[in-house]
């Protein structure tokens, strides 16, 4: 499946505002909607899990930006204390997956 028809399938099932603020996203056709897509773990590093819609959270183009390149400075940002509970369940289930992604890996060698 290629990674559009992913992001096709996860707009057809789920409601089109942003897991982190609640906000609107943009429509299908817009020119930004497909930065709308964001991986829960990177894809070039989780490559299993990177057409997993478990993996793949609904969020605003700016909130994508900032959460893949988040560091702990950003925990004063407005944007993270805004939405801190959002922003902490996120990476809770970041934490959970690559938990889960890692013991994965090690059955599969076994």
């Amino acid at each position: 499946m290629k990674m559009i028809e992913l992001f096709n399938e996860i707009w057809e099932e789920r409601q089109h505002v942003s897991s982190i603020s609640g906000h609107p996203l943009f429509n299908k056709g817009h020119f930004l909607w497909h930065n709308q897509f964001s991986h829960t773990l990177p894809k070039s590093i989780y490559k299993r899990y990177a057409k997993e819609k478990f993996n793949i959270v609904l969020m605003l183009p700016s909130e994508h930006k900032f959460y893949e390149h988040f560091t702990e400075k950003d925990k004063l940002n407005p944007l993270y204390l805004d939405h801190q509970p959002q922003w902490d369940a996120l990476f809770e289930l970041a934490d959970i997956l690559s938990q889960r992604y890692h013991r994965e890996k090690r059955n599969s060698i076994l």
